[in-house]
């Protein structure tokens, strides 16, 4: 008896092992680090991955302010998260050139110009704008594009600071269970650059309205990762360290648990398509 026992535990402890490493023999890449490698994919290699999608991915990912005026005065009316899309340079001779170009020399830069993307709904009403990353705040320029049924925006700003930017993912390549990252800062700036971990638990969700007519929403990628206020408009992150989704909003009441909603890459790509066909025709 004791020995089938002990058989028994050594079988449950190798199931178990197998599991933890995985059984993929196929060639893994990661982008973040560009390196490949073949061979089993450790419980410490998903920790690296997730690290470094962390570190590479959190200077991109600025807080939004949403100041409103009342009582003649300028009150914090709510705050978000943006992701830095694009950089230009602007040189002391006035052209402008791509960041990227004067980050090994930028003594001739005069100042940065950043593009963002954000839900509609963080900036909406604002009498003020204004995009904080670390120690630094700075003002949002007139300039903002908006689609409030898409719930989606492009805000502008300028920095002397250097910010990295984010690339965009392919949305029609996801599947249900693979891992993700979100960041933002939930709860306001105080919580700026937190992250959480997860899967997509549902590739393509079209919610439908209980209260009306029943109408069929907008598509969602719904994730279990945990999403609070002030998260909106932050990037769901695939291991690749690529936007895939813009965490939107949450089901919250007592009952639900890990329903966070975020807007397809896909669906932000063809939205800041949009912006520059129609800034172009100005």
């Amino acid at each position: 008896m004791k020995k089938r026992i002990k058989y028994l535990i050594l079988l449950i402890a190798a199931i178990f092992s197998f599991a933890l490493v995985g059984c993929s023999e196929e060639k893994t890449i990661n982008e973040i680090y560009n390196v490949s490698y073949t061979g089993t994919i450790t419980i410490e290699g998903l920790e690296d991955a997730i690290q470094a999608v962390i570190k590479s991915s959190k200077d991109a990912v600025v807080t939004v302010c949403n100041y409103t005026y009342s009582f003649g005065g300028i009150d914090l009316q709510g705050t978000g998260t943006a992701i830095i899309y694009e950089a230009k340079a602007v040189l002391t001779d006035g052209s402008i050139m791509d960041a990227k170009d004067t980050y090994t020399d930028a003594t001739n830069v005069d100042y940065y110009q950043y593009k963002a993307i954000t839900n509609q709904h963080v900036i909406a009403d604002a009498y003020k704008v204004r995009v904080c990353f670390g120690e630094e705040e700075e003002e949002v320029s007139e300039e903002i594009y908006e689609n409030k049924e898409k719930d989606l925006a492009i805000i502008s700003f300028t920095s002397k600071f250097v910010l990295p930017t984010l690339e965009f993912g392919d949305s029609e390549d996801l599947k249900a269970g693979t891992f993700v990252v979100a960041i933002g800062s939930p709860n306001g700036i105080q919580y700026e650059d937190s992250a959480s971990f997860g899967i997509i638990s549902y590739v393509k969700r079209y919610i439908i309205e209980k209260s009306g007519i029943r109408k069929v929403t907008n598509e969602y990628i719904q994730t279990d990762c945990a999403l609070s206020p002030g998260n909106s408009g932050g990037p769901l992150l695939d291991l690749n360290g690529k936007v895939i989704g813009v965490n939107t909003m949450k089901i919250s009441d007592t009952e639900t648990e890990g329903m966070g909603f975020a807007i397809p890459s896909n669906v932000v790509k063809e939205f800041i398509k949009l912006y520059v066909e129609e800034s172009t025709k100005e």
